[in-house]
């Protein structure tokens, strides 16, 4: 669950580059969902301003995926909603 945001946009290095990068490769590999960006900017139009996630490493595949909006950290309730469907228990 990448946690995209303006601040982590402006950060040149940290690992996490590295984590993305290696989850990008085995959501590859994986045949579910395996890759749930989620963007945590208060501002919704604050993805469009980025200038390295969905850019640089890769990123920009998580915008084609399922993209979870959490404003201010908080998940809204389509994305609520969305994460209890995929993590309800199933049956055998």
């Amino acid at each position: 669950m990448p946690v995209l945001s303006q601040r982590a946009d402006e950060r040149g290095e940290g690992v996490f580059w590295q984590e993305w990068k290696r989850a990008l490769r085995r959501a590859e590999r994986v045949a579910d969902v395996f890759l749930l960006p989620t963007v945590i900017d208060a501002d919704a139009g604050a993805r469009d301003r980025y200038t390295n996630i969905g850019r640089v490493g890769g990123t920009k595949e998580f915008f084609g995926r399922h993209l979870l909006q959490a404003p201010d950290g908080l998940l809204d309730e389509p994305a609520r909603d969305d994460l209890r469907s995929r993590f309800a228990p199933r049956p055998d």
